[in-house]
């Protein structure tokens, strides 16, 4: 947790995030954490970019995140191809 909020109060690119993180994060709860992370950066560095991931999905940053490990999954893939293309 401490890695995650120090990522954010210096606003760390979810590459580097993703690069750096814990390796005892696995699967679901790995992906999870990332697309957490990668919303969050949108939000607040790249709002323009994250705004094409509102409308894809339609919904608000809660539903987007909830935990559904295949959609999650989904997200997290477009956000790092399509996105931020890492």
């Amino acid at each position: 947790m401490n890695y995650y909020n120090n990522c954010v109060d210096k606003k760390v690119h979810p590459k580097e995030f993703e690069a750096n993180l814990n390796p005892c994060l696995i699967k679901g709860d790995r992906v999870h954490t990332i697309l957490t992370y990668q919303l969050g950066y949108l939000s607040a560095v790249e709002l323009d970019k994250y705004k094409i991931m509102y409308d894809r999905n339609g919904e608000d940053h809660y539903n987007i995140i909830k935990r559904d490990d295949a959609k999650n999954l989904e997200n997290y893939n477009y956000i790092k191809n399509q996105i931020l293309k890492y």
